[in-house]
Parts: C-alpha cells; structure tokens; sequence
C-alpha cells in the first residue's frame, strides 16, 4: 500500500478516511478502510491435492471410498450440485465433492480422455460378458428356479 495517498473527507456528522486501491464496499463500521497486510490475517494459502486415488484396477476412487470418478461426474454433467452429489453420496463430504469437481474443471481435457477411456473398457466388459452368459439364457435358468424345476429342458 505504499505510494499511495489516504484521502479523508469531513462533513459535520461523520469523517471518513478513503485508500482509492480498495473497493467502495470494503469499509468497516466507521467508515474507514481497514488495512490488510499479512501480519492481520491467518488465512493459510496452499494447494491441496485432489481427493482421487486409482485403484488396483486403475479406477479412480473419491477420498477413501468406493465411488467413481466417473460417477461424480456424471451427476454433475447431469446439472447436480455439489451439495446433492454429497447428499447422494454420504461416504463422502461436502469438500471432497468440491475438490473433485474443482479437479473435473481445471482438467477438463485429461479428465474427459480418462471417462472416454472407462466407458469403453466397460462397454468391452459388459459385451464379453453378455457373450459369456447371454441374458435370455439368463432370465430362462431365474424362471425355471422359480417355477421350482431345476433341471434343463429336455431338448
């Protein structure tokens, strides 16, 4: 704040004291602009790193949980906030939902690469699997256990 001039002002019922560097809205009670330096303030300013972890599979995990990168994300694209994504998701709070947000948004580019990357291993791993045990074979063995008749069809 050096260099720069203080301009007081009086009127009969109030005198002010005005520093032209900071905003008109920044005043304490009397009128006066308070001085900011960093002997006034405790607030600790340092970059955290984002609450993610890959797991042993390779996918990305929010804080120590099971939920997915990808889930949160897509809640979000989905026009969630971040309060309803917390409230969706109790195993997480409310700044690992912002930190993995604020993540999302300043790595849009890598992000989106690795989502692309996820859902095409998962389509891959749904197909082999239908191909494995396709659903009507499937929803044909529920339906005879069901009906009590545990041997296949004649056939």
């Amino acid at each position: 704040m050096s260099g720069q001039r203080e301009v007081s002002l009086q009127t009969p019922e109030r005198s002010w004291q005005i520093r032209p560097s900071l905003p008109h809205w920044w005043r304490d009670i009397d009128g006066v602009f308070p001085a900011m330096s960093a002997t006034t303030t405790s607030l600790v300013l340092e970059r955290e790193a984002p609450p993610l972890h890959q797991d042993a599979h390779g996918v990305i995990r929010v804080g120590q949980t099971r939920v997915t990168l990808e889930s949160i994300i897509s809640l979000f694209e989905q026009g969630a906030s971040a309060e309803e994504i917390a409230l969706r998701y109790d195993a997480l709070d409310l700044h690992e939902v912002y930190a993995t947000l604020s993540y999302f948004l300043g790595h849009r580019q890598e992000t989106q690469e690795y989502l692309d990357r996820a859902r095409q291993t998962s389509l891959a791993a749904r197909r082999d699997a239908e191909r494995r045990s396709p659903a009507a074979q499937i929803r044909e063995r529920l339906t005879r256990h069901r009906n009590g008749v545990d041997a296949p069809p004649a056939g």
